[in-house]
């Protein structure tokens, strides 16, 4: 009997029989999200006059620098300063009480002051990447000039 069955596993080997065995699987989906909220940042090149002139207007430039997310829109608005008097924006001496008073605009003739209401806000829709807005600064003529080192701050301000 020994012998039959040693033979009968010999033969079904030979023949290529043998016992498949079948894995089970299971399915089932995943589902991926994200979300995409409106950010902003900002950052600044100081609007830097340098030597006031004695003849005229002085003029120069500075940058706002806004960063939004692709499609979001936004307002940058700029507040008068730390020696405003009213709404108009002063240079104040460090070393004695002696100011200068200055604006900043949002074109380049200087003709549309920039500040923080509207319609003298500056808007635009974010692209993900770096828009530069130029600041249009001047310095008025016929302003008593004293020798110093003038600065303000102005707090630039974007909601989005």
């Amino acid at each position: 009997m020994k012998k039959l069955t040693s033979c009968l596993a010999t033969a079904l080997l030979v023949t290529g029989f043998a016992f498949s065995v079948h894995a089970a699987t299971a399915t089932a989906p995943l589902a991926v999200t994200a979300g995409i909220t409106d950010v902003c940042s900002v950052n600044t090149v100081t609007l830097a006059f340098g030597e006031v002139s004695l003849t005229g207007p002085t003029s120069s430039n500075g940058t706002v620098n806004v960063t939004c997310t692709s499609g979001g829109a936004y307002t940058v608005s700029l507040d008068n300063g730390l020696h405003a008097t009213g709404a108009q924006r002063n240079l104040s001496s460090s070393s004695n009480s002696n100011v200068l008073a200055y604006n900043v605009y949002s074109d380049s003739a200087r003709s549309v002051p920039w500040n923080s209401t509207a319609p003298n806000v500056v808007t635009g829709t974010g692209t993900g990447t770096v828009q530069p807005l130029t600041v249009y600064g001047q310095i008025p003529a016929g302003q008593t000039i004293v020798v110093g080192a003038y600065l303000d701050t102005i707090q630039v301000t974007v909601t989005y």
